[in-house]
């Protein structure tokens, strides 16, 4: 299950469960997108992936979000919540090795300091 959480200047997007299938995970992009768009503001996003394992497919598909959609003028900032170590260690060595995104993005293991840091960012 995902969750998607709008905020004064930020979008919360929660992962709930195991799994995702590969149609909610391209339905809650395009609905942040929208919810982005709709209200043409620059904001910062939340990810917290919990347990969920995003599949080879998702991660493409998030990654084509970013590139393609339009959206990275009105994000400021990403910042992904991923509790487990191996994932976040992959997800980080990813964003190293990734071209350089105009915005800043951060992983963290808890939302607290994920949303210390996006509210440094204002």
């Amino acid at each position: 299950m995902i969750t998607i959480i709008e905020r004064p200047e930020m979008i919360i997007i929660e992962y709930r469960g195991k799994t995702v299938t590969d149609l909610e995970q391209k339905t809650v992009l395009e609905d942040v997108a929208r919810l982005i768009k709709r209200n043409n503001k620059v904001v910062s996003i939340l990810s917290d992936t919990g347990d969920t394992e995003l599949t080879g497919i998702q991660r493409k598909m998030s990654a084509e979000w970013f590139k393609d959609g339009g959206i990275i003028p009105l994000i400021k900032s990403f910042a992904v919540v991923i509790h487990s170590a191996i994932q976040r260690g992959l997800v980080t060595a990813i964003i190293w090795l990734a071209p350089k995104l105009p915005i800043p993005v951060k992983i963290f293991n808890d939302v607290a300091s994920a949303t210390k840091w996006i509210k440094e960012r204002k």
